[in-house]
């Protein structure tokens, strides 16, 4: 009866140690997550499992083209020139356009265009110069144009009030502005006259009178006069 209850004890441990081993958990397949650095050190080691090494395939070398070949050309012949065709433009659609010519202006009126001039003679450095020029503005009338000067070395006057034009017998009073010349000798334009003739009566005389009203190098001079004529 004892033999009995101590097999049975012994049946049961054996029992619960099979148990035991059927229901034991495997171990964790290894990480292959990154180390965590040892203290004091800025690497990190990672283990790659072994399929993560390939070799790659070899990449095929283009085979390079055979080169060109040429054959020499017979001895004594010429080389055949080849012709360059010459590009045409046909007229139509996208063909630009011939420009147009433009002729030059005419000269506006007639042909009349000469100058000239009248200059004083004070017997100083100081005289007074008109220069004129008559140009054709249409066929039947001329402008003309006077452009009066001062000739001198230094020079200051103030306005000058009473002067006289007289252009084929008809005066005109016009008036100057001050005048400073400073230094070396120089032409100074006071005054600008503009007329308008006939063209058949071109022709004119010319007289002018500035108030000068002092003395130049020692000379006293009340004003500087000029006269002269022109004919065509």
């Amino acid at each position: 009866m004892k033999m009995k209850r101590s097999l049975l004890i012994l049946l049961s441990l054996a029992l619960v140690l099979c148990f035991a081993a059927c229901t034991k958990t495997p171990d964790p397949a290894p990480s292959t997550a990154p180390t965590a650095p040892a203290e004091g050190r800025g690497e990190i080691i990672t283990t790659a499992s072994p399929d993560a090494t390939s070799t790659p395939e070899a990449t095929p070398k283009p085979t390079p083209a055979p080169a060109p070949t040429f054959e020499p050309a017979p001895e004594g012949s010429q080389p055949t020139a080849v012709p360059i065709p010459e590009a045409t433009l046909e007229p139509g659609e996208g063909a630009p356009e011939a420009p147009e010519v433009t002729p030059a202006p005419a000269p506006v009126g007639g042909s009349v265009d000469v100058s000239g001039f009248f200059r004083s003679d004070t017997g100083t450095a100081l005289n007074l110069v008109a220069d004129w020029r008559a140009v054709s503005v249409s066929t039947d009338t001329v402008k003309i144009t006077v452009t009066l000067s001062l000739e001198s070395y230094s020079l200051d006057v103030g306005d000058r009030r009473n002067n006289t034009l007289t252009f084929n017998g008809e005066s005109y009073a016009f008036t100057t502005d001050p005048i400073l010349v400073e230094g070396g000798f120089a032409k100074t334009a006071i005054y600008t006259w503009e007329k308008e003739v006939p063209a058949g009566s071109l022709g004119f005389t010319l007289s002018v009178r500035w108030e000068l009203l002092g003395s130049y190098s020692g000379k006293e001079m009340e004003a500087i006069e000029l006269s002269g004529s022109y004919r065509p």
